[in-house]
């Protein structure tokens, strides 16, 4: 009858709203997790580019020409050494959701 029909509408609202609420959280959690990796994903291309820079001048130099320029190969190691780590000390993101009964 009627208050059946008002029962099940209403479970289908209440329902709907957590599937609503659920997808959101994901949503979030997701762009977290995307965030963090392309953070990662940065600094591993740079730290890749700095490796690469630096040998290819030690197969082309001399060790002499590498004497003379080591304090350009320490000012590139510094600049790695004063990336703050906090960059990649994020928040962990839980895997469970906030149950919604």
């Amino acid at each position: 009858g009627i208050n059946a029909e008002y029962g099940e509408e209403e479970m289908r609202v209440v329902y709907e709203g957590m599937l609503k609420k659920l997808d959101s959280q994901l949503k979030a959690k997701q762009n977290t997790l995307k965030g963090q990796k392309n953070s990662i994903c940065n600094e591993t291309t740079f730290l890749e580019k700095v490796l690469d820079d630096v040998e290819r001048e030690m197969k082309q130099k001399t060790k002499s020409e590498l004497i003379s320029s080591v304090g350009v190969l320490m000012a590139t190691f510094s600049q790695v050494h004063q990336t703050p780590m906090d960059n990649f000390a994020t928040a962990p993101v839980p895997a469970d959701f906030p149950s919604e009964i």
